[in-house]
């Protein structure tokens, strides 16, 4: 089998372009092995994703179960900061839930132990970059090029008891994206949970202050001009600008 590790930390690190692994990595538990063995290429990193974890992705043969990835760089962007397109080769973002953590976990735990380790959870977006992948839809490919995260962006602070009633509101150049109540993908608290089994299952330690990305509440935006975004949920903001 080809050593895929020296083009996937290539990738990583903006070396060379992603390329699409299907033929060559075809299964999910290789990719995470994978992932777990080319991780410092992204390093630091500040915390851990779930994606593809809505109920009809969750549904779907072609899926069968949310993929999960580390959060790129040591701390959160602050919310109201400006990124510079150059950065990125295809960048893009998706508006979600961030958990902080208040406690270290490594044991499995469910949805309520979740929400008893979490110390916050903000409004934030998730940075993407398909790292010049193209339109390939292959899961194993995903997991292994870390979910195409690149960074987090925090705003502020929803208090945990509006998380069961709340109005979101995602725009983009003042036009809005998304109108809605209730629009998260999971539970937050279970997806926090899902994460953090799927990172001890591992043999990895999550530290207190990790962030938890707790999927999207809109399909990925690509972003190829100048622009500013924010998203409010029930009065909480986060923001961004844009520019070459």
């Amino acid at each position: 089998m080809v050593d895929l590790a020296p083009h996937v930390r290539a990738v990583l690190a903006g070396k060379e372009p992603a390329r699409d692994l299907s033929g060559e990595l075809t299964d999910l538990t290789t990719a995470y092995d994978l992932a777990d063995k080319t991780f410092e290429a992204v390093s630091p990193t500040c915390g851990w994703k779930i994606a593809a974890n809505a109920p009809d992705q969750r549904a779907n043969p072609d899926l069968g179960a949310p993929i999960f990835a580390r959060i790129a760089g040591g701390a959160p962007v602050p919310t109201g900061s400006v990124l510079k397109l150059s950065d990125f080769t295809d960048f893009a973002l998706e508006p979600e839930f961030a958990a902080v953590l208040g406690a270290p976990v490594s044991q499995p735990l469910d949805a309520p132990g979740a929400r008893e380790k979490i110390a916050a959870i903000h409004v934030a977006f998730e940075l993407l970059d398909r790292r010049g992948l193209g339109p390939v839809f292959h899961l194993p490919t995903f997991v292994a090029l870390n979910v195409f995260n690149a960074g987090v962006v925090m705003g502020q602070e929803v208090p945990k008891a509006a998380l069961a009633d709340y109005s979101a509101r995602f725009s983009m150049a003042a036009e809005t994206q998304l109108s809605g109540r209730n629009t998260a993908p999971q539970d937050p608290f279970e997806a926090v949970a899902d994460t953090l089994n799927h990172a001890t299952s591992r043999g990895f330690s999550v530290p207190a202050g990790a962030v938890i990305l707790c999927g999207t509440h809109h399909p990925p935006v690509s972003i190829s001009a100048p622009t500013a975004v924010e998203f409010e949920v029930s009065g909480r903001v986060v923001s961004l600008s844009i520019s070459d």
